[in-house]
């Protein structure tokens, strides 16, 4: 089983044609690396998405019915929200608190699923909808 992940977001513009990083970025992207074949992009194009606001994919190569068969009974509302022991989501899981803890304006807009033979698609329903402690 192998598992990539992709990030993106957009960065707050800054004078001088600069745009803002977060705090702890190489830390996050190195955290996920231990994990993941990871991939963080900001975004430049088109502004207008919310600042910081992250669009998170979730790439396997299991299917569908194989991830449900791998993270047991009780899916969705109890591993995003909690604790989660589940080696496919533990270590985003855990960079994310990480990095959340540094700066406090970021949040998920979307998480995406992405199986061998379906895609899955969470967006974001209001303020800090995923990952709260």
């Amino acid at each position: 089983m192998s598992t990539a992940i992709k990030i993106s977001y957009y960065g707050e513009p800054e004078e001088g044609f600069n745009i803002s990083e977060f705090d702890g970025v190489t830390e996050f992207k190195n955290d996920l690396d231990e994990g993941y074949y990871a991939f963080i992009h900001q975004k430049t194009d088109g502004y207008g998405a919310g600042f910081y606001e992250l669009a998170v994919e979730i790439l396997s190569d299991l299917s569908l019915q194989q991830f449900i068969e791998f993270i047991g009974p009780g899916i969705a509302y109890d591993i995003l929200k909690s604790e989660t022991n589940n080696v496919i989501l533990k270590p985003f899981v855990k960079a994310y608190k990480k990095l959340k803890k540094k700066n406090k304006n970021i949040d998920i807009q979307e998480l995406k699923f992405s199986f061998k033979d379906s895609t899955i698609t969470i967006h974001k329903i209001y303020k800090t909808a995923f990952l709260t402690n």
